[in-house]
């Protein structure tokens, strides 16, 4: 069953208007006679904003707004039917930070080196950054809560 273009465009609002996993700003000046329909036509549905399912339908995710985020075409393509949590690792994964720690371990295992203490010491330096992946749709989500409540 198709998303119909009322709830997208409730869910782009929600999610401020951007792809809830890379803040890329998301088409939103529909015209006037598709905000009704779920028309798929229109260039603008599907050459920008895509809607992704956080639970994975393949897994019995709904098309309930909960389980809806507002996305661009590249990440929904690159998450694909992976839950929130196997994206995040998969991002994490690509991460610069932790494909140089790989490379140096290898290095370090498949190469007689000396214990050199500056090779560990970039080893240490590189583990010790934050290569957590933090989606801006939930930092967005979490100002907008706690906006909410300071404004009860």
């Amino acid at each position: 069953m198709p998303i119909g273009m009322t709830k997208r465009l409730r869910i782009l609002k929600r999610d401020g208007g951007c792809c809830f996993y890379c803040g890329r700003q998301l088409h939103t000046d529909f015209p006037e006679e598709l905000t009704n329909t779920m028309s798929r036509a229109h260039p603008g549905m599907e050459s920008y904003l895509h809607m992704d399912h956080v639970h994975p339908q393949r897994d019995g995710g709904w098309h309930d707004e909960d389980n809806l985020v507002a996305s661009c075409r590249a990440c929904n393509s690159s998450k694909g039917s992976k839950s929130m949590e196997e994206y995040r690792a998969y991002l994490e994964r690509q991460h610069p930070v932790v494909r140089a720690i790989a490379a140096l371990k290898l290095v370090l295992n498949l190469v007689d080196l000396p214990q050199d203490d500056d090779f560990f010491d970039a080893i240490e330096l590189l583990e010790a950054r934050d290569t957590r992946i933090v989606f801006p749709g939930e930092t967005y989500r979490n100002a907008m809560s706690e906006k909410e409540g300071v404004s009860e």
